[in-house]
């Protein structure tokens, strides 16, 4: 179900987590018919669960009380609010994160095949910079670990689900509509985004992490080349992507690899490849992409085929191999900008040292310098 407008909207949206009242819940909730005819919240407690999560957005486990309210009302919620750093939620404000992923709740949602959160309020406020997104807590679902990596045999699940979503939005004109999903070379991202590589790309000769041979040699190609990488894997065909499909985002359903995709913040119109090298490159082994990456390229090909698609194997790769160059900017800009690297010895700079091996890894494995 998707999110509805508050009753009052005047009603200022919170700026913190402990502006999310009983009161204040109550009224949000309300039209979202969860508290029944005269239900109302009573009382809530909140658990930061965005702490080296969230860059740009706070994340909080509500758990909620009622008075008068149906017997299924939600016990937990999770809420979502812009971050308070004030540069990280400027950047979300240009890159339009927050509107993004609200206005996916109130106008996609509904027709994902897989399965997304429940969303039971999504509101932005564009004037005051702020919105707030009341959703489903997947808590119980078995959540992905991207440090530990997803199997080949789950990796190959996500694809097939993903190649179908793709598949329904395959050049579609309704991806006219969608005027608040950028394209990947927005102009926002053609100015941003090439110095964020560049640091990355600097900070990678002093990266702590195991690297794949060839690895600085093949980031200096992609520094040099791009903006032109960046035209070249916004020419299409197009479909609706997630944009940030790594293993930390699924929720899976204990014992089955059906899941639940999260955070759609990053959506954009683009090549369905944008998904797929994402999620090898972020979550996936080194060890298990050395022998299962060509086959699950294969194997997203034929899901797509499958959906009606029709796009050459050939252009596919190439697409896959210019889209895997493009996708270092990730990992580079962690080390680069964020300094995940230098965090110590958390989960974090562990996983960042990963994910720079891993994304470095599966653009080799694609063929990225060939195409740069």
């Amino acid at each position: 179900m998707t999110g509805v407008a508050l009753l009052d909207r005047s009603a200022m949206l919170p700026s913190s987590i402990a502006e999310l009242t009983p009161d204040w819940l109550t009224d949000a909730l309300r039209p979202s018919g969860v508290l029944g005819a005269g239900g109302r919240v009573t009382g809530v407690r909140a658990d930061d669960i965005g702490t080296g999560v969230g860059v740009f957005g706070i994340i909080a486990r509500l758990h909620l009380t009622y008075e008068g309210a149906p017997p299924d009302a939600p016990a937990r919620l999770i809420a979502k609010i812009p971050t308070d750093a004030e540069a990280n939620r400027q950047v979300g404000l240009v890159l339009r994160l927050y509107e993004r992923e609200g206005r996916f709740y109130r106008e996609v949602a509904d027709s994902v095949s897989f399965r997304v959160p429940r969303c039971y309020l999504s509101e932005i406020d564009a004037d005051q910079g702020r919105f707030v997104i009341l959703m489903e807590d997947m808590g119980h679902l078995e959540e992905g670990d991207q440090l530990a990596g997803i199997t080949p045999a789950r990796a190959g699940a996500v694809l097939d689900a993903l190649a179908s979503f793709h598949a329904t939005w395959w050049e579609s004109p309704r991806l006219a509509e969608l005027d608040w999903v950028p394209v990947q070379n927005d102009p926002i991202y053609v100015a941003a985004v090439p110095p964020i590589v560049s640091a990355g790309v600097a900070a990678l000769a002093r990266f702590d992490g195991a690297l794949p041979d060839g690895s600085m040699a093949l980031a200096q190609r992609v520094d040099g080349a791009f903006v032109e990488l960046t035209h070249r894997c916004a020419a299409g065909p197009h479909t609706l992507v997630h944009g940030d499909a790594r293993l930390d985002n699924l929720f899976f359903t204990p014992g089955t690899d059906e899941f639940a995709l999260i955070d759609w913040q990053l959506s954009l119109r683009n090549r369905g490849v944008y998904d797929l090298v994402w999620l090898l490159a972020t979550s996936m082994n080194v060890e298990d992409q050395a022998v299962h990456v060509p086959e699950l390229v294969r194997r997203y090909h034929r899901a797509l085929e499958a959906n009606g698609v029709r796009w050459s194997f050939d252009d596919l790769r190439r697409a896959a191999a210019e889209q895997s160059a493009y996708l270092l900017s990730g990992p580079l800009s962690l080390i680069g900008t964020f300094d995940f690297a230098e965090a110590g010895d958390g989960r974090a700079a562990a996983l960042t040292r990963k994910w720079v091996a891993r994304g470095f890894n599966v653009a080799l494995l694609l063929g990225a310098g060939d195409v740069l």
